[in-house]
């Protein structure tokens, strides 16, 4: 995900992808975190395909928020974007 945030290839141009690019540095730090204490999820879906996707899918939202708010305080922004 975050090749595809920090390309500038001309099929791939969007502006959420664009806005999520600074705070790619923010996302990959805060997102071990979420691996870790995410680790709940996977007793509440029984399908393995399933499983792994809603994984993935709420460890890099959750680190995706954590970034923004981090990104919008000032003793914090430089960390993460």
């Amino acid at each position: 995900m975050s090749m595809i945030a920090l390309s500038n290839t001309p099929y791939l141009r969007a502006k959420a992808l664009a806005s999520v690019g600074p705070l790619i540095l923010g996302v990959y730090a805060s997102h071990y975190f979420f691996v870790e204490h995410v680790r709940w999820l996977e007793r509440m879906v029984d399908n393995p395909y399933l499983r792994g996707i809603t994984y993935l899918a709420v460890v890099f939202l959750l680190a995706l928020v954590t970034s923004f708010m981090l990104a919008r305080w000032r003793g914090t922004k430089q960390f993460v974007t």
